[in-house]
């Protein structure tokens, strides 16, 4: 039985640079989004909130609507949380969405392939990422809760 709640999913993002994290709360706050948006700094913390989450008994964290992952991080990469993933059939329905700086073609085919469901360049201009935030939110978070 699933558990619903008033508030949307929140948004899990894996991203090991400060200085992107700052920037994506910033456009966040510009989104005037209402969801958590919660920050994983690599493959292995990404790993460690999903493996919290419902339906995990006891699980004290909210399974997200959706994980922004970047592909070149410490400790754990995010093509080694792919990997992982693909051995999770809890997370089967979790859209995972590549966000990295890279736009190599072998980058996003190999993601694709591993399951990811879309493959996000980061945007340079702060609104930009405001835009790219607000449609994530309303295809994945937005739309889910509307379903529940």
């Amino acid at each position: 039985m699933a558990v619903t709640t008033p508030y949307p999913a929140p948004i899990l993002v894996a991203e090991d640079e400060e200085t992107d994290v700052i920037l994506l709360r910033l456009a966040f706050k510009k989104a005037g989004l209402a969801t958590e948006l919660i920050v994983a700094h690599d493959g292995r913390e990404v790993i460690e909130y999903l493996d919290q989450s419902p339906p995990r008994v006891g699980a004290g964290r909210p399974l997200p609507g959706v994980l922004l992952l970047d592909l070149k991080m410490p400790r754990m990469s995010g093509f080694e949380v792919l990997d992982w993933l693909r051995g999770q059939p809890r997370f089967e329905g979790l859209p995972v969405l590549i966000f990295s700086s890279s736009n190599h073609e072998s980058d996003v085919e190999r993601a694709l392939e591993m399951g990811a469901r879309e493959y996000l360049v980061k945007p340079h201009a702060i609104q930009d990422l405001v835009s790219l935030l607000r449609d994530v939110h309303e295809r994945y978070i937005a739309l889910s809760n509307n379903g529940k």
